[in-house]
């Protein structure tokens, strides 16, 4: 070999992305993913413990959206907060809404 001529490095020969250009496991969105399989075994869990037979109506009311959040998370492009803060909005809907048709004051017909 010359003297000017310079050995291709490694990285000349394979190129810039290396060997593997697949599917790598760090490109998937983790969180997302995991809230949503969470919100789906917590909609599954209430559905099986029928937390209206154990509780009160306005805590088992208000601790379905919940879930429902983790679902909303986990399948837009919503923020955590953003997701939760419609999740805990309408529970707290929810709790007002059973609270006041147990003390007699229905709000739809």
């Amino acid at each position: 070999m010359r003297r000017n001529q310079a050995v291709p490095s490694k990285r000349d020969i394979i190129g810039p992305k290396g060997p593997s250009t697949g599917l790598r496991w760090a490109d998937f969105r983790w969180q997302r993913i995991l809230a949503f399989v969470s919100g789906l075994g917590g909609i599954i869990l209430y559905l099986w413990i029928d937390p209206f037979r154990h509780v009160a109506d306005w805590v088992a009311a208000g601790v379905v959206p919940l879930p429902i959040g983790f679902i909303l998370y986990g399948l837009t492009g919503q923020s955590w907060r953003t997701a939760m803060g419609i999740a805990v909005g309408v529970s707290v809907g929810n709790v007002i809404a059973t609270a006041l048709n147990a003390a007699g004051i229905h709000l739809l017909p």
